[in-house]
């Protein structure tokens, strides 16, 4: 029954669980399950939520295969590289912009020289310290810095492509769209989540993210309406830095039908 409790079999695992509960609960929905093997044998989602990197959409009017939306890190990375070769003055007034953004004046600031007369001048390092701590925050690359954490791990494309493949190999139609976002962020520093796929579809409206940067911002949104909808947007640069984007920072609580 859809609204009996479901017990979890001794030799069950995680995932046969999860999709026993799924099967049972929306015994007339189809369930695909998306992902794919790390070395280690594990299995592993290209983005922190399944909905980061994908976006459902409807199917497609000639072929009649459903359409999804598959982030992809190497549209992103060149277009970035491209703004910063072509323009480097463009590129640095979005650096400013978003730096603003994620760290706005007096966010999380203490003055350092309120810390002064509790040291001696021996002591003065952790004055100095953060000094150097805010200069770093109003003057570092952003952009940068989340290059630099995609970069060190080998495997962000490839998981990205297999996905892609995986769907395609499932009969779904799939668009790619720029994505650059990451949990490898090694700094303390505030870094945006890049993510076009973190929408909310209404009908054929489409409420998607956006970051500032113009190019990508609008190679995204090209995606969208290519398939036929009303993209409407939302600065999240600020916001993504905290691991969501509009699908995770919404909920729809009453809908007008007809």
């Amino acid at each position: 029954m859809n609204g009996a409790p479901i017990e979890r079999v001794a030799s069950e695992e995680g995932e046969d669980l999860a999709r026993r509960i799924i099967q049972t609960r929306f015994p007339e929905q189809k369930l695909i399950i998306t992902g794919s093997k790390s070395p280690r044998g594990n299995m592993e989602q290209p983005a922190l939520h399944i909905d980061f990197g994908s976006t459902l959409l409807e199917n497609d009017p000639e072929t009649g295969k459903p359409v999804i939306v598959i982030g992809d890190p190497s549209a992103a990375i060149q277009t970035l590289a491209g703004l910063k070769e072509r323009d480097p003055e463009g590129y640095r007034k979005i650096v400013e912009e978003m730096r603003t953004k994620l760290n706005p004046p007096g966010k999380n600031d203490p003055d350092p020289l309120d810390y002064a007369p509790y040291y001696g001048e021996e002591d003065g390092g952790p004055v100095m310290r953060m000094y150097e701590s805010l200069l770093e925050k109003r003057h570092y690359d952003p952009l940068e810095v989340l290059l630099d954490a995609v970069a060190a791990d080998s495997r962000f494309q490839e998981r990205f492509d297999r996905s892609a493949r995986d769907f395609e190999e499932k009969g779904f139609l799939v668009e790619r769209i720029p994505y650059l976002g990451t949990n490898n962020i090694l700094s303390s520093l505030e870094v945006p989540w890049i993510t076009y796929n973190n929408v909310l579809i209404d009908d054929r409206k489409v409420f998607m993210p956006t970051y500032g940067i113009t190019e990508l911002d609008d190679a995204a949104r090209k995606i969208y309406e290519k398939r036929g909808y009303e993209v409407i947007t939302a600065d999240m640069a600020a916001i993504s830095s905290k691991r969501g984007a509009i699908n995770c920072a919404t909920k729809v609580l009453e809908r007008e039908l007809g």
